[in-house]
């Protein structure tokens, strides 16, 4: 799904960048505690510029600079800018991930009924928004995602394996569905939420937007119409 730039309203202006490179993997895996605690310190450092000055405005030098350590020690454990942007945000979608499976683990023991899928839903939804709003750094981030093919390849991939726990969660709801059609309705209830919550928060971040409470209203009806839709086909399912 094509997604629009992301407005960064705290600086008045679009952010689309793109991360031109050939590689983004890290280039040494830490071994030992100082190594790993180095690699915080830098990753800490990029995220506090990039809420200061924005994804395209800081550098490597800047992140160095910042977490007091050499150029050369990024140049270490990263090939560059967009090799810190990835390990960024693959840092905040594994953790995300990791909530989402926790917090759905509780919908997969009793009796499935129509009350506990709509609870699922929103508990659903309200696991990406919590994650989405919490972090400043990865909502610039975020907004960069179909600008770059790296960051949308990760975007894509995370889809996939949020929609995987999604289905583990909602199976003993549907035992008549084949797994593909629970995969591909796991796959569209990850991808409508993420829409709909960058419009939520795009909204929220705009004063004047915010005012009229249309970002509570969006997570609010996109609630309403996802767990309509779930209620509607279990309700469905059951019957056969």
């Amino acid at each position: 799904m094509r997604r629009p730039p992301f407005s960064d309203c705290s600086h008045g202006r679009r952010l689309q960048f793109r991360l031109v490179t050939r590689e983004t993997s890290p280039r040494r895996a830490p071994t030992q505690a100082r190594s790993r605690e180095r690699i915080q310190r830098i990753l800490q450092a990029a995220s506090d510029l990039i809420q200061r000055d924005g994804a395209d405005a800081f550098t490597v030098q800047a992140v160095a600079d910042a977490a007091e350590v050499p150029i050369g020690s990024v140049y270490q454990y990263f090939p560059g800018k967009p090799g810190i942007i990835r390990a960024l945000a693959e840092n905040h979608l594994n953790a995300l991930r990791e909530k989402l499976r926790n917090d759905l683990s509780d919908f997969q023991r009793g009796k499935p009924t129509r009350r506990q899928i709509s609870a699922a839903i929103e508990q659903i939804v309200d696991t990406y928004y919590e994650y989405y709003s919490s972090d400043p750094t990865f909502r610039l981030i975020w907004g960069g995602v179909q600008a770059d093919p790296v960051l949308r390849e990760l975007d894509v991939r995370d889809t996939e394996q949020n929609a995987r726990i999604f289905q583990t969660a909602l199976r003993p709801y549907f035992p008549h569905l084949p797994a593909s059609e629970i995969y591909g309705l796991c796959l569209l209830i990850c991808d409508t939420t993420a829409s709909a919550l960058r419009l939520a928060l795009d909204y929220e971040e705009h004063p004047k937007k915010k005012k009229g409470g249309t970002h509570r209203a969006i997570i609010r009806e996109l609630k309403t119409m996802l767990s309509a839709y779930m209620r509607a086909k279990f309700t469905r399912n059951q019957a056969r």
